[in-house]
């Protein structure tokens, strides 16, 4: 069986530049989706049986992104500030805060450093219950729609020899980029649980090789 799902998204931004060192981001995103929505993999358990989830067929969702960076002169270095707030009609409601550090360490090499906390509310049909209780036209056993909080430490090394530098890379390459990141990403859930156990494996490590290269 098919089912097909309509992806709809606008993006507006505004860049400002108010001294040498410090500009300023503002992008708006809007998104709106119909069709299929619910994971055919995921099931949910009513009474005795287990039901596929059944997720609202619409789905329409925006977010308000402000970022600033500051270039730090003596340092070499700039330091970025960002907030998010997000809002779809399924209910949810999100928060993200951000701040970053970037070194410059010797010629195009550098060092990032950053952090984050996410926080959202549950879906309006979203609940865990459904064992004891069934109810609504609508449910899900995804945690992703419960509240949930999450934090993020990031550490990056990053080198890139830009397009139009002068010499080349190897002889032949006219840009290259390679990095290394490593994130540490502990994710706390209020009200999603398996059975009366915890939710197992909220701590997660990331580590990213990036390769990008230019002829």
């Amino acid at each position: 069986a098919e089912r097909s799902l309509d992806i709809h998204t606008w993006q507006a931004g505004v860049s400002q530049t108010w001294t040498p060192h410090l500009t300023t981001q503002l992008t708006w995103l809007g998104q709106v989706l119909h069709g299929f929505q619910s994971n055919p993999y995921r099931a949910v358990r009513i009474g005795k049986t287990a039901a596929q989830e059944h997720e609202p067929t619409d789905r329409a969702r925006y977010g308000l992104r402000l970022a600033a960076r500051y270039w730090v002169t003596p340092l070499s270095a700039a330091l970025g500030v960002e907030g998010r707030v997000y809002r779809d009609t399924w209910g949810i409601t999100a928060l993200a805060g951000e701040i970053s550090y970037d070194q410059r360490l010797f010629g195009e090499v550098r060092l990032r450093l950053r952090g984050r906390y996410y926080t959202q509310t549950d879906a309006a049909f979203y609940s865990d219950d459904y064992v004891l209780a069934p109810s609504g036209r609508y449910f899900t056993g995804d945690r992703e729609l419960s509240s949930m909080q999450s934090v993020l430490f990031g550490l990056g090394v990053h080198w890139e020899v830009p397009a139009g530098a002068s010499g080349r890379v190897l002889g032949l390459l006219e840009r290259f980029v390679l990095a290394l990141k490593a994130d540490l990403l502990k994710t706390y859930f209020d009200n999603f649980h398996y059975d009366r156990a915890q939710v197992p494996n909220t701590l997660a490590q990331v580590l990213t090789l990036e390769l990008r290269a230019g002829f």
